[in-house]
């Protein structure tokens, strides 16, 4: 299976899961690697991110169904840095935004 590991580990975690996952996986980013990995590799991957994990590590790990599809496969510490769909939260609000407000106004800009 096709699977991407996205980190969002701080301090000294950081080194640990980089040092963990690139022996897994290709670093295709900073933060990011990607593998063709088999369930039993993946399985050894979380035990050894689990054993070295510290309240700063935060790794998702999602399995690419399709080219446009991807499935939350398991999260290893802190689950707060990641949404519900294990994804990489750049803003949220508080504030209840209906529907019907953004209707009105995109009406209102044109």
């Amino acid at each position: 299976m096709m699977v991407t590991f996205i980190s969002q580990c701080e301090k000294k975690a950081l080194k640990k899961t980089r040092r963990v996952l690139d022996a897994f996986a290709n670093r295709i980013g900073d933060n990011t690697w990607q593998t063709l990995i088999t369930e039993d590799g993946l399985n050894t991957a979380r035990k050894m991110l689990s054993k070295t994990a510290s309240r700063s590590t935060a790794v998702s790990c999602h399995w690419i169904r399709s080219r446009t599809h991807s499935q939350l496969v398991w999260i290893v510490g802190n689950r707060r840095k990641f949404n519900l769909e294990g994804n990489v939260p750049v803003n949220r609000t508080e504030l209840d935004l209906s529907h019907k407000e953004w209707e009105q106004a995109g009406s209102s800009m044109r």
